[in-house]
């Protein structure tokens, strides 16, 4: 597979997008005042840690694939197949992570940043273990 020059793509999209840790893909769809919406595509068999985002609630919604959500001692398993969008809440200070399988997985994250906290990216505001 040829790689992708994110400047490009960026510049073309008109919005800003990168590679984060563990080849996850982050594109910001839209950005007003304190909330603003992500997609984000996670490769196959991805873990992601238990953390939390100390100033941003996240209201998650699963677009492809199959995902095991943790968040506090709950664990929840979706995928597309579902036919139902249901939307994650993750609140501010709420532990979570989550797990991929066999297939990248796709999810829009609508976020709210609190406490007088610019918008950046949900990496930025992170507390656990690295991604």
């Amino acid at each position: 597979m040829d790689s992708i020059d994110l400047t490009k793509l960026s510049q073309a999209l008109s919005v800003p997008c990168k590679i984060l840790e563990r080849g996850i893909f982050a594109l910001l769809i839209s950005k007003r005042d304190q909330e603003q919406t992500q997609l984000f595509i996670v490769p196959p068999m991805t873990y992601v840690p238990d953390h939390i985002h100390p100033n941003v609630d996240v209201y998650v919604k699963l677009l492809s694939g199959k995902v095991e959500l943790r968040k506090g001692d709950k664990r929840i398993l979706d995928y597309n197949g579902s036919g139902i969008m249901r939307e994650y809440e993750i609140l501010a200070g709420e532990s979570h992570g989550f797990s991929t399988f066999n297939q990248p997985v796709a999810f829009l994250a609508r976020e709210i940043w609190k406490n007088g906290v610019n918008p950046t990216s949900v990496e930025q505001d992170w507390v656990g273990d690295p991604l």
